[in-house]
This record gives C-alpha cells, structure tokens and sequence, in this order.
C-alpha cells in the first residue's frame, strides 16, 4: 500500500493489531471506527458471544 500510494503525502502505512495500537499516538486520531473488523472478529452467537471475543472486541474498542 505504500508504494501504490505514494504519491499521496501525509499519510502513513502502519501493519499492527487493532487490540494493541502503541504505535500510534494518543490523541493523534479524532475519529476512527471499522465495522468491518468487529464483524470479523465476531464468532459464535451474536448475542451470547464466548469470553474470548468479547476479551477481543473489548481491547479493540479501548485502542479506539
């Protein structure tokens, strides 16, 4: 993605966990939300999901 955009200045290509986000800085995002991973991350029933996705869901949205 870096080279195929690179022609775009100021913006910054980072591979991380969305649960563990450090190297981003606090307070340098003002908004930042992606259905599209919670669904992916979501398994077993939507309304009784195991510990461990919520555990999950749970580090996701505090990086948030």
């Amino acid at each position: 993605m870096s080279q195929r955009h690179a022609n775009k200045p100021g913006i910054k290509w980072i591979v991380g966990d969305v649960r563990d986000m450090k190297e981003i800085g606090d307070v340098t995002v003002d908004v930042a939300f992606d259905k599209a991973t919670l669904d992916a991350m979501i398994s077993g029933s939507p309304w009784n999901p195991p510990d461990i996705v919520k555990e999950n869901i749970k580090l996701y949205i505090d990086e948030v």
